[in-house]
């Protein structure tokens, strides 16, 4: 389990993904960074397995990603299922 998290082919495109966020998820990130939110620790375009959540609580094994109107075609609704499932094999929530 150790290449699950954060396998480093991914870095450039976790760093690209944080660095063109969505005004969405940097408004999240506001309310998520620090342990704001009842003092779980987040973690921001977290690399699990071949895919990027855009946060993620290491604590709660908790993924969440903040969808735009890019998800809403056809091939990225399979995408999100697919990784949604993947995601879940591990016990993450997703």
């Amino acid at each position: 389990m150790g290449e699950l998290f954060n396998r480093k082919p991914q870095k450039a495109v976790r760093q690209y993904l944080r660095n063109t966020s969505t005004n969405a998820e940097r408004k999240l990130w506001l309310e998520l960074k620090g342990s704001q939110l009842m003092g779980w620790k987040f973690r921001r375009q977290q690399g699990v397995g071949t895919y990027v959540v855009d946060f993620y609580c290491p604590e709660y094994r908790l993924a969440i990603e903040v969808d735009g109107v890019t998800h809403y075609t056809e091939e990225e609704l399979v995408y999100d299922k697919e990784q949604q499932k993947w995601i879940e094999q591990y016990g993450i929530i997703f």
